[in-house]
């Protein structure tokens, strides 16, 4: 099975999970006298077989990356796109602002190391990287078969 595939199917076990766990917490207390929409023991167990399969996929799927050098791109996506949301969230704004208390109407000013133009070109520059990552990760997906 390609790896895409096995990437879609994760994600659908996932999603099983996420249900289940739902259907249990729904089925979990009734009013005293009702009847429990669903059985608990059989829920939790087909939760438990869900969460193996999730697991062994995963870790077949991490095995053919870790064998192919393909981890450590993971690992610099993932950085990449944490590095992208905290540059995001920088704070660059520069001149004249209101104070930031409730009854502060004193103006103040501000002055930035950095511009909102040097800011964007750093965002761009890691947008880019992250798509030549993710391109090359889903060139990998789709050409490399592992056994499941």
């Amino acid at each position: 099975m390609k790896l895409a595939r096995v990437s879609k199917r994760i994600n659908v076990i996932r999603g099983d999970i996420g249900d289940l766990q739902e259907r249990i917490e729904r089925s979990m207390r009734v009013l005293e006298g009702n009847v429990f929409p669903e059985e608990l023991d059989a829920l939790h167990k087909e939760l438990l077989e869900k969460r193996d399969c999730l697991v062994t996929l995963k870790a077949t799927r991490m095995e053919a990356n870790v064998s192919c050098g393909m981890y450590e791109v993971i690992l610099k996506l993932g950085e990449a796109k944490s590095y992208l949301r905290w540059l995001d969230g920088l704070d660059v704004s520069a001149g004249k602002s209101r104070g930031r208390s409730f009854d502060d109407s004193r103006t103040v000013m501000y002055m930035s190391q950095m511009t909102v133009a040097e800011k964007q070109v750093l965002v761009d520059a890691v947008k880019v990287s992250i798509e030549e990552m993710v391109d090359q990760l889903d060139d990998f997906n789709a050409e490399t078969s592992i056994e499941v």
